[in-house]
């Protein structure tokens, strides 16, 4: 289980870098997290509100501007590399194309930051795809 103190920590060194990166932000200063679609058959979709409840949790308590929204975003879709963090959760199998593993590797490799919450289930195929990437 995450340290509350350390998550919260990530994700204010997070905030601090993200307005020169984020262009999708409307005003450049407001926090959004995407959960990430994949392949595979596991259901990315799980737990819509996990993600708007910590960023309603990350502006109350650290008075800190987020769009609180069940935004999704698919590895193909270009607007991908506008978000400086996306939430990969599920339950299940998770399959990567060689062309999503090229993308995500970019993605993480320019500085992208992907949060990975097992809701249960995933923990086998999530580190075999992460073994692809790295």
């Amino acid at each position: 289980m995450i340290n509350k103190k350390y998550l919260i920590s990530v994700i204010i060194t997070l905030f601090i870098a993200i307005p020169p990166l984020c262009s999708f932000c409307a005003d450049k200063s407001s926090l959004i997290i995407p959960r990430l679609k994949y392949d595979g058959g596991g259901d990315w979709y799980t737990g819509p509100t996990s993600m708007i409840n910590l960023l309603h949790a990350i502006e109350k308590r650290l008075n800190m501007p987020t769009i609180a929204d069940n935004v999704a975003v698919s590895i193909s879709d270009p607007e991908l590399f506008k978000y400086p963090m996306l939430y990969l959760t599920g339950h299940g199998n998770i399959k990567f194309k060689d062309q999503d593993i090229n993308t995500i590797k970019s993605y993480l490799d320019n500085g992208g930051f992907m949060w990975i919450n097992d809701s249960y289930g995933m923990e086998k195929f999530v580190k075999s795809e992460v073994k692809r990437l790295y």
